[in-house]
This record gives C-alpha cells, sequence and structure tokens, in this order.
C-alpha cells in the first residue's frame, strides 16, 4: 500500500451548485484510497454533509479544499474546508440532525468558522489503515525532511 507523498496531500475545488459534488467526490476518493474503505466511506459523507450546508447558507461561488495533515504523525487526519462568501446574517438554517449524526459519528471535530469576508464550514477526519489480515492499524506519516 502506498501512503501519499507530498505531492498528493491536498485537493481543492470550486463549488457552484449541487453538480460540483461529483468531481469533488472524485478528488478525495483519490487522496484517501491509500486510508481504506472506511476513509474513504467517512470522508466522502463528511465531505458531502458540508458543502450541502455550504450550499444552503454560504454566498457561491465557494472552495472546497482538503488536505492530509503530515504534522499529525500520531493521529493522521483528514481536513475537508467548504469556503464561500460571508452571509450578511447568520447560517439560516442549523445543521440537520441527520448532519451533526454524520458529522459528529465520522470526524475527529467539526464547526463552522466565520471572518469578516467569508464563512469556512470544515471537520477533521481520522485517517487509518487497513493491515492485509483485515484489522485497522494506524498509519504514521511524518513530514519530509
Amino acid at each position: 500500500m502506498s501512503i501519499p507523498d507530498g505531492n498528493e496531500l491536498q485537493s481543492s475545488h470550486l463549488l457552484e451548485d449541487v453538480t460540483d459534488l461529483a468531481g469533488i467526490r472524485a478528488a478525495i476518493r483519490a487522496l484517501v484510497e491509500p486510508y481504506g474503505r472506511e476513509a474513504v466511506v467517512d470522508t466522502l459523507l463528511v465531505a458531502d454533509e458540508l458543502a450541502v450546508i455550504a450550499l444552503g447558507n454560504g454566498r457561491l461561488p465557494g472552495e472546497v479544499h482538503a488536505v492530509i495533515s503530515p504534522f499529525a504523525a500520531a493521529q493522521p487526519q483528514l481536513r475537508v474546508e467548504v469556503r464561500t462568501g460571508r452571509e450578511g446574517r447568520p447560517p439560516r438554517t442549523a445543521p440537520s440532525q441527520e448532519s451533526w449524526k454524520v458529522l459528529n459519528n465520522c470526524t475527529l471535530a467539526w464547526g463552522i468558522s466565520r471572518d469578516d469576508e467569508r464563512t469556512t464550514f470544515w471537520a477533521n477526519v481520522r485517517l487509518r489503515t487497513v493491515m492485509d489480515d483485515g484489522q485497522d492499524a494506524d498509519v504514521l506519516v511524518f513530514p519530509p525532511h
């Protein structure tokens, strides 16, 4: 199994409407496939939830960024951020109960941050790989020297 090197650690995509979700899913799948099926499923669920929340609450177009943290050696993780322009008011709707369940069960942490110009919907997803015997194993990812 090959763990992504520095050239494969991130992915960025434009988000204008729901038709962009397929391309975002494909890129994130390719980014986390080396970490196994569970990582793919979790990250796709999380990215979809964040994108849908952003589509309903942010000023578009937005950007979706996915970055594998090479500095989280003890617990490698993927950071997914959906950045949109900031609306003049707080988000219209809170995440649904289903969104809360997905985000709480599939992430290490998640939230919504706002500054003067944009709103960022973000989440950190733990990455694991599957060993040959089918058991999950932690993966240590060290920054390049």
